[in-house]
This record gives C-alpha cells, structure tokens and sequence, in this order.
C-alpha cells in the first residue's frame, strides 16, 4: 500500500544521487608536473540497472579534480593514470563556484549529489609500482626503474649519475 509507495519513491529519488563510486581513469590533466593539481575524465567501473535487470554502462565524468599529496609549496607528485582504478566521492552541493575561484561561496546551483561535483580521492587497483618510496618498520627504501635525480641548492644528481654537493663529503 502507501509505505509501498513511498519507498519505491524514496529509492527513486536516491537512485539518483551520487555519494561514491569505484571508477577507471581515462586520462588526466597536469599529472606528474609541478603545476597546480588538474582534473581527470573518469568512468564509474559499476553498470546501471534498470528495473528488468538489463545493464547500462555509465557515460563518462569529464573534470573531476584528484587528490594530491600536497601542503603549501610541498606536494608528493603522484598522479592519476589511464587505467588506474579508484575512488571518487561526490560533494553534497555544487562546487562549480569554488572550483572555479578557489575562495568559499554559495552552491553554484541547486544541485545536490551529483556526478559533476566529484572528486578523485585515489587509486585502490592498479599495477604492482615500479617505482615507489616504501616506508616500513623503520626503514625508507627508494626505488627507481629509470633515472634518479636530485635537485637541491647544495645537492644534484642528474640523470647520467653525476653527483654534485656543496660542502664537505664525509667518508
């Protein structure tokens, strides 16, 4: 009867709101650059159903901005790559305004919990890593597959292996 109803109308209406979701990276914008942190395209990884069972494939979010490590003028470059799949979770109001001017505002509109106000929070599948700083039981490894450098005002070390201090080198 009614409570019948108005719960068919209550998981309607939620149906239609996003608050999280496992998705795949298509591409990203910034990645592995100094520059400010970007966006990246995303399609959720989990079909939608309809009331017959028949599976849709959920269309692409353009624009989502990702999560950096980051504080300041300090960040821990480690970006988001095509393939790599993840968590993204959806604002409870529009975000266009903020995103757009980086100072606290009012909700771009009366959108609420929708696919364009997500953000990309990080990868939880994806490859082994092949480079990776591990830090575990009292130890700090760095792990290279390709060259390492080092660029500092008293410290370098490019990519051929040349090594350049400032001061003295201790035995």
């Amino acid at each position: 009867g009614m409570l019948n109803a108005v719960d068919f109308v209550v998981r309607r209406v939620m149906g239609e709101k996003a608050f999280s979701s496992m998705v795949r990276v298509l591409s990203c914008t910034n990645a592995g650059t100094a520059a400010p942190v970007g966006t990246v395209t995303v399609q959720p990884m989990v079909h939608q159903s309809d009331g017959l069972g028949n599976l849709t494939p959920h269309g692409l979010i353009y624009n989502l901005p990702y999560l950096r490590i980051q504080a300041g003028g300090n960040a821990l470059l480690c970006d988001p790559v095509a393939g790599d799949i993840g968590l993204a979770v959806f604002c409870d109001r529009d975000t266009s305004t903020v995103r757009a001017t980086g100072q606290p505002a009012g909700p771009g509109s009366l959108r609420r919990n929708d696919w364009q106000d997500g953000i990309y929070v990080g990868c939880v599948k994806s490859a082994a890593p092949t480079n990776y700083i591990a830090i575990n039981n009292g130890t700090i490894a760095i792990v290279s597959a390709g060259p390492l450098t080092i660029a500092s005002p008293n410290c370098t070390l490019d990519a051929a292996g040349n090594l350049t201090v400032t001061g003295t080198v201790h035995p």
